[in-house]
């Protein structure tokens, strides 16, 4: 069980704007990347939520994250993970993709 577990300390929210073209590489087809995102997210303690902004007309799409910084810190990595380069802010396209892979995982072990 466990009610709803609102103001927890330490428990904070995060929102990120999302470009169309990443919402839809965060979603995936029919859902399953948003869901295995989603279920990663619970499975540490923490929440995600995509808001596209073609339910708001106009607006500005978003991820939204709940949890402690050190959840939200891991959540961020799976939607990395699952969909590269969508939570990059630069609107601007182009050039980035020869750092994909590159060694920042294998950095601060230990």
């Amino acid at each position: 069980g466990g009610g709803g577990g609102q103001g927890r300390p330490g428990e904070g929210t995060e929102q990120m704007p999302l470009t169309e073209d990443a919402v839809g590489k965060v979603i995936g087809k029919g859902g399953e990347r948003i869901r295995e995102i989603q279920d990663f997210a619970r499975s540490i303690g923490g929440f995600v939520r995509v808001e596209s902004s073609r339910a708001n007309q106009g607006g500005q799409s978003s991820i939204t994250f709940n949890g402690n910084p050190e959840q939200i810190g891991r959540i961020k990595q799976k939607v990395e993970e699952v969909a590269p380069g969508s939570l990059t802010t630069e609107q601007e396209g182009g050039g980035g993709n020869w750092a994909k892979g590159g060694d920042q995982w294998g950095k601060g072990g230990g």
